[in-house]
């Protein structure tokens, strides 16, 4: 169930629109109820808030500056404006703010409905995204890659997954997939508002847990590798469930988020050693390739600067005359080395550093905001959430569980 607010500093109009609907037929819990923008903000420090509705013309803070301090600080809250009057100028702020609507006084029944109608569709689609623990897979895939191409060994592979309460059969068949995806730029510039590493892990999740189990190995900007380990049976009917899975995947992924991919069985191994030496022999050549790729001396260059001056104001001219290439050719041999254009690589290694300090400092995350080379927190917040699947605060908490439980 969701958790809504209202504000208002006339209560007979809370009343009024929190009696207006059944409110769990639309998946939510029964509204509380503020008289003031500050009472909220201290009830949503200590409760999951999912969606606030706030008047806008309140003493003391108006709704407008309400949904600033929301937008900025719980970017992830759904804020709902209420006026009595169509005050466009308030409207124009409102879009400033991301704020969802903007409803006129007095409400009526039918706009309410299809107000929430359309917020619950929006919540549920977040709620795909929430589910996929991100950092899970992001440890999962370490632990494979040691297996796979660091010498570790199998009883530690097997040990690291019954952490995340996944048994390996190590005696069971592999088998290496490749899943591609159709017009990701599109897609994530379109649909998908979280970032290509929890779309993957989004991925992931609509894999079944039987009779194999599967681990992510890496990705690359449009495929994801996938290592698939039998839980029981013959090679002939693993091969068998396998060639069912290429047939139904893109459809059950496409059902759930509208997303175009095709999935391909690169090939089958007799036992997980065999899967490791093959897999390690491939993707060192791949790697290898890619490695000569980026030693183009302007790319080195550029990235080493970008490394060493991360917190600057970094723009693609700046990068372009410090090689003495043209913004237009540098943009152009960049984007073939490294796989990013130059801004998101800047990010890519911004977020980095602030993923790193919220991992292992106390520091504040304003403080670690600014480090890392953003003015605004709001559009820091957006960048970590679309890159990590957290908000950093949450990305700092979910870690220190992580770190008690073990």
């Amino acid at each position: 169930m969701y958790n809504l607010i209202l504000v208002d500093d006339e209560l007979t109009e809370l009343e009024l629109l929190a009696s207006l609907l059944d409110w769990a037929e639309y998946g939510f819990n029964s509204p509380h109820i503020f008289e003031t923008p500050s009472e909220a903000i201290e009830y949503i420090g200590t409760h999951d808030v999912d969606v606030i509705i706030s008047d806008i013309k309140m003493p003391h803070m108006n709704g407008i500056e309400f949904s600033k301090y929301i937008s900025e600080n719980y970017p992830d809250i759904i804020f709902v404006l209420l006026s009595a009057y169509e005050d466009f100028v308030y409207a124009r702020e409102a879009i400033k703010y991301h704020v969802f609507d903007y409803l006129n006084k007095p409400i009526k029944y039918s706009q309410i409905t299809e107000l929430f109608t359309r917020i619950k569709q929006q919540l549920d689609e977040n709620s795909v995204f929430r589910s996929v623990d991100y950092l899970t897979m992001f440890a999962m895939q370490q632990s494979l890659n040691d297996y796979l191409f660091n010498n570790s060994t199998v009883e530690e592979l097997k040990a690291a997954m019954k952490k995340y309460d996944v048994g390996i059969n190590t005696d069971g068949y592999a088998a290496l997939l490749q899943i591609s995806i159709d017009g990701l730029p599109e897609y994530l510039a379109t649909v998908w508002d979280y970032g290509s590493d929890s779309l993957y892990a989004c991925l992931m999740r609509f894999l079944p847990d039987s009779p194999a189990v599967f681990l992510p190995i890496n990705s690359s900007f449009n495929s994801l590798n996938v290592l698939a380990v039998s839980s029981h049976g013959s090679l002939i009917q693993f091969e068998h469930y396998l060639n069912e899975l290429v047939r139904d995947y893109p459809a059950k992924c496409r059902k759930n988020i509208n997303i175009k991919l095709d999935i391909t069985l690169v090939r089958t191994y007799e036992s997980l050693e065999y899967a490791r030496q093959s897999i390690a022999t491939m993707f060192n050549v791949a790697f290898q390739k890619n490695t000569t790729t980026k030693n183009i001396p302007a790319v080195s260059a550029a990235t080493e600067y970008i490394h060493k001056n991360f917190s600057k104001d970094i723009s693609l001219a700046d990068l372009a005359e410090l090689v003495n290439l043209t913004p237009y050719y540098f943009s152009r041999i960049f984007k073939r080395a490294t796989g990013y254009n130059t801004v998101d690589y800047i990010n890519h290694v911004r977020l980095d550093f602030a993923r790193k300090m919220l991992l292992t400092t106390n520091m504040k995350i304003i403080d670690i905001c600014t480090q890392a080379g953003y003015n605004n927190k709001a559009h820091f917040y957006k960048l970590f959430r679309h890159a990590y699947g957290y908000t950093p605060l949450d990305f700092r908490k979910h870690n220190q569980i992580n770190s008690n439980e073990e």
